[in-house]
């Protein structure tokens, strides 16, 4: 609503401030109104991905490709008629164009947002982290610095048998707020060395593409069970607990380093 008052409030501001004479009205505010109506149903679909992460996911498919056949999706909805038909004109057959190239726009633009958000696959991923902590398992006694496992049920029991307390990163390697999480905030020196007592654990939910429908399925209602025991609705979600268990820090969102830092103060 304040933003909704600012961009109401400030032509009138500028007419009465520097006598600025309003446009007159025509044609074009009827497609300045379809516009911003296929950008707020964009919008709509970006917000609904925290509810619906398969929506990201299935619209951020295909790499460079996918992002180039985003992009002509949804210029051949501009150019069937989104903007620039109006409801009120022709018939049946005008309608139909608008309605299809609304679709088409709505669909592009929000799969060319998807694939910039997901961005490359920068830096190592979970399979790294978790060579890395099964190194460090190996010699024996808790890791110098912080390091992720990559099964779950091991890192509850090590954390619970050790009394130690845990942190548990669900990713994806569709998620670039996961992929920044990863690479700029759990790499730094400061965060690894402070956590160093915390038992991690990435829970990577990717699905491979390539395997079976079946195999998809059964995967990702094992992915769905995991996440809703941990209250998970989107990516990135980090979960920690303390030493008896109990929650003490949550994000959904990407965090730098020193934010984190603080959110560790106090957590055994």
């Amino acid at each position: 609503m304040t933003a909704f008052a600012v961009g109401l409030g400030i032509p009138f501001w500028l007419v009465g401030a520097f006598a600025v004479s309003l446009p007159k009205g025509g044609r074009w505010m009827l497609w300045v109104k379809s516009f911003f109506g296929v950008v707020m149903l964009v919008v709509a679909l970006y917000f609904l991905k925290f509810a619906f992460p398969v929506l990201l996911k299935l619209a951020s498919k295909g790499g460079a490709t996918g992002l180039a056949i985003a992009e002509v999706a949804a210029v051949a909805g501009l150019a069937l008629g989104a903007v620039h038909l109006d409801w009120a004109e022709g018939g049946i057959g005008a309608k139909l164009r608008k309605g299809f190239g609304i679709a088409l726009t709505t669909a592009g633009g929000f799969a060319v947002v998807a694939h910039l958000e997901a961005g490359p696959d920068i830096g190592p991923g979970p399979t790294a982290a978790a060579s890395a902590a099964s190194a460090a398992s190996s010699a024996g006694g808790a890791a110098d610095v912080l390091t992720f496992l990559d099964s779950e049920e091991q890192a509850t029991a090590k954390a619970k048998a050790e009394k130690r307390p845990l942190l548990v990163d669900f990713t994806a390697n569709w998620c670039k707020a996961c992929k920044r999480l990863s690479n700029e905030t759990f790499s730094d020196p400061r965060v690894r060395d402070k956590a160093r007592h915390f038992v991690g654990v990435k829970i990577d939910v990717s699905v491979k593409e390539d395997l079976p429908d079946d195999v998809q399925e059964k995967l990702e209602a094992q992915f769905d069970a995991v996440k809703k025991r941990y209250g998970v609705v989107g990516l990135p979600t980090v979960v920690g607990y303390d030493s008896t268990g109990k929650e003490r820090l949550r994000l959904n969102d990407f965090m730098g380093p020193d934010e984190f830092l603080k959110m560790l103060d106090g957590i055994e």
